[in-house]
């Protein structure tokens, strides 16, 4: 278990900021693309 910690606390901080800025974006990058292609789509009728 030691060694699963010691690998964690060597990860670049920055690397880790970039995986949860990634898990928050992601979802919200995926409503606004699906907002505007329903607003595409809703504007081709």
């Amino acid at each position: 278990m030691s060694d699963v910690v010691k690998y964690f606390k060597e990860i670049d901080p920055a690397f880790m900021w970039l995986f949860g800025l990634t898990i928050v974006v992601l979802p919200i990058l995926r409503f606004v693309i699906s907002h505007l292609t329903q607003k595409h789509t809703i504007k081709q009728k």
